[in-house]
């Protein structure tokens, strides 16, 4: 039986978090990382209240669940759906975690672990979390609209250019398509730069083929997450937020008057 901080949260039936740790058992594939940095927080029905504090490494999750007295240590890794699955681990046991982000809420889902570890999802147990707060945003690094900032700008972009250059690429998502006629492949990527110092890109590869040997169709789908930051008048990248590497970048408009931003020797063009 669960215990703990899990006390009081309403059972549920989830067949598709099911079919997810199926996924999961499986191996999925590389991920589109998600806003899961930050704090959580559940009331569940009787009063308990249930904190989740989750910090991102790469394509790994880390943190820690609690409530009631009692704390797990959540480790999990985002799939390539986008969703995170894990464990919460204190010394009574083991929990299978899984979360799901919708805007400002965080569907997660634990189950106790049945024989072999396999997650036993027929009583598994669903709370919707709340967000605290996004985390702490990299010194430097964009930040949303806040009194003392209320167009949400670059605080580190002192120059007029820097705030120029951090306006156009929070202006819009961004979009770079290639074509390779002998290889029958397009390649698309398509890059988000959210005033809150996060940027996430999320690429796609569709290839085709035809000839005397037969035919062949294939369609693979991969995302990053990072951070970024305008700085005398560089493009700065992060992995961790902390380490940031400048990316050289350029922009020029285009016939019709459209900015083109260069960078990595790729041209990016406005998309929705």
């Amino acid at each position: 039986m669960i215990d703990g901080p899990l006390q009081g949260l309403q059972m549920v039936t989830l067949g598709r978090v099911f079919a997810l740790v199926l996924v999961l058992l499986a191996g999925a594939g590389q991920a589109e990382a998600q806003g899961f940095v930050g704090s959580w927080e559940y009331t569940a029905p009787n009063g308990t209240k249930i904190s989740l504090v989750l910090r991102q490494d790469g394509r790994r999750v880390l943190g820690s669940l609690s409530g009631n007295g009692s704390r797990f240590e959540v480790e999990a890794e985002i799939a390539a759906d986008g969703l995170f699955y894990g464990t919460a681990k204190a010394q009574a046991g083991s929990l299978f975690i899984g979360g799901e982000l919708n805007g400002e809420q965080l569907g997660v889902a634990l189950a106790e672990m049945a024989a072999a570890g396999v997650p036993d999802m027929r009583n598994a147990q669903e709370m919707r979390m709340q967000r605290v707060s996004a985390g702490a945003v990299t010194p430097g690094a964009p930040t949303g609209p806040s009194p003392s900032n209320p167009g949400g700008s670059n605080p580190s972009a002192s120059s007029p250019a820097d705030q120029q250059l951090s306006q156009l690429l929070t202006s819009s998502p961004w979009c770079y398509m290639r074509y390779s006629q002998a290889m029958g492949a397009t390649s698309t990527e398509r890059v988000v730069f959210s005033r809150d110092g996060r940027v996430v890109s999320r690429m796609q590869r569709e290839s085709s083929v035809n000839n005397r040997e037969g035919s062949y169709y294939g369609n693979s789908t991969d995302g990053e997450q990072g951070f970024w930051r305008v700085q005398n008048g560089n493009l700065m990248l992060s992995a961790d937020g902390q380490n940031f590497q400048p990316a050289p970048i350029s922009v020029a408009p285009n016939s019709n008057g459209a900015p083109i931003i260069t960078t990595g020797g790729k041209e990016y063009n406005r998309c929705n």
